[in-house]
């Protein structure tokens, strides 16, 4: 029997780990790096779609932040790019002094990722 290797982020997006690609519920499909892959990985194991930029790269690149470090920034512009490629409707806002937070925003409401 074959593993599931699919994470649900939402009703609409899936991270596949076997062809670290990001799916969209529309069937479009789009290649995630290693490090874009993991990122999302980490947004999606908040319950509240917040991500604390520190602990971020700590996981992602394996050693502590230095403040002028802009790694992580970088990462989640291109890791914005994406999103908005796939849906529009997709933000990942900056916290200031703190990290990011990963919504879907729609007409009515902002709904966590």
């Amino acid at each position: 029997h074959q593993q599931n290797l699919d994470l649900r982020l939402d009703d609409l997006l899936t991270l596949n780990w076997r062809e670290q690609t990001l799916s969209h519920q529309r069937g479009q499909q789009i290649p995630l790096t290693e490090k874009e892959f993991g990122l999302l990985e980490l947004f999606a194991g908040t319950p509240d779609g917040y991500l604390d930029r520190d602990n971020a790269f700590q996981v992602l690149y394996g050693y502590d932040l230095q403040p002028a470090n802009r790694s992580v920034d970088v990462l989640v512009s291109k890791l914005r790019t994406k999103l908005v490629s796939l849906d529009p409707g997709y933000r990942i806002k900056p916290v200031r002094g703190k990290g990011y937070l990963l919504f879907r925003a729609s007409d009515q409401d902002i709904s966590p990722v």
